[in-house]
């Protein structure tokens, strides 16, 4: 039997300050087919490359199995390191307050956190640059990405469920840890703001394996990251792009790619011309069925019919993620 035609679903960072017109995607914003709520963009984009309707794992243990594999302890979850700003009233995440560490930043804060914390059920996990906050028990909380709260009141973000009581009363326990911490000293972050505290999220039980995908994955996420095979390979068909995972290698298996460069970065023009150029072609050739551009909690679908809804006219490609 003949596949059907590959679809790909491409995540965009969050808008944030300053922001810059993007010609080509807010053309294909403008003539998409429609748009949906996408109150969880990494179990719509899962269901793409997932074969038998499997539920992703949660994107904290499949960072965790994918810097350690299986491993010991009952669930984990992301620690994004984070820079806040106390406004007269309330607490914000600065609009660049996601921080990245180097992988010797990370190994180094995540030492210096298992001794200060020692025997208080949990433990602190570095997987290249990202940190894992593995717990001894299970912990259940409803929590958000800290990109959604890029720029705004910390407050209504703050997790809520059965045990989000204990991970807010860690996160202020590490808070003023990292106050005093070396990290956060003089000179210390090369120019780069301090480190408030680290914000936990994507917690879900550890996994002694991860599920199959059929498809691919490509770009800078804790979750589809931790398939290395699948990542490896999109990345390095990346220079032929799209074009090669629908003629060649891929087949024609679908694909997701997380972008961490949004439009005016110096990052943008790589992504641009490895995936939104040679997808809209793909598009217009009948090669690929749908292109899902996502960001925030929104998701446009733009199938080959794009190139005819001309009299459409293109606006900033953020306000279509409002």
């Amino acid at each position: 039997m003949k596949r059907p035609l590959p679809s790909i679903y491409l995540r965009l960072p969050s808008p944030v300050a300053p922001l810059v017109r993007a010609p080509l995607l807010e053309r294909l914003l403008a003539r998409a087919g429609g748009s949906s709520t996408a109150t969880d963009w990494r179990g719509d984009a899962f269901r793409l490359i997932a074969p038998d309707g499997a539920p992703p794992p949660a994107p904290g243990a499949a960072a965790l199995f994918a810097a350690r594999g299986p491993g010991d302890g009952a669930c984990a979850y992301l620690a994004t390191p984070v820079h806040y700003e106390a406004a007269m009233t309330s607490v914000h995440l600065a609009p660049q307050g996601i921080l990245r560490f180097e992988a010797a930043q990370a190994a180094q804060l995540a030492a210096d956190f298992n001794r200060r914390f020692a025997g208080g059920g949990q433990r602190l996990i570095a997987g290249g640059g990202a940190l894992i906050m593995v717990f001894d028990r299970a912990l259940v909380a409803d929590t958000h990405d800290p990109q959604e709260a890029l720029g705004l009141d910390i407050g209504p973000f703050q997790a809520v469920g059965a045990d989000a009581n204990g991970l807010r009363r860690l996160g202020s326990e590490i808070e003023m840890w990292l106050f005093d911490h070396a990290l956060n000293r003089p000179g210390a972050t090369g120019g780069s703001p301090p480190v408030s505290g680290l914000w936990l999220w994507g917690g879900g039980a550890v996994v002694q394996r991860l599920p199959a995908i059929d498809g691919w994955t490509a770009g800078d996420d804790a979750l589809f990251g931790a398939w290395p095979a699948a990542a490896t390979a999109a990345r390095a068909a990346a220079t032929h792009a799209v074009a090669l995972h629908t003629t060649a290698g891929h087949g024609s298996r679908s694909g997701v790619v997380v972008l961490s460069s949004p439009p005016g970065t110096d990052g943008w023009p790589a992504a641009e011309a490895h995936w939104l150029w040679p997808a809209a072609a793909e598009l217009a050739a009948g090669r690929l069925r749908c292109l899902s551009l996502s960001a925030g909690r929104r998701c446009h679908a733009v199938d080959a019919r794009f190139k005819w809804r001309l009299w459409r006219r293109p606006r900033p490609w953020w306000e279509y993620f409002a």
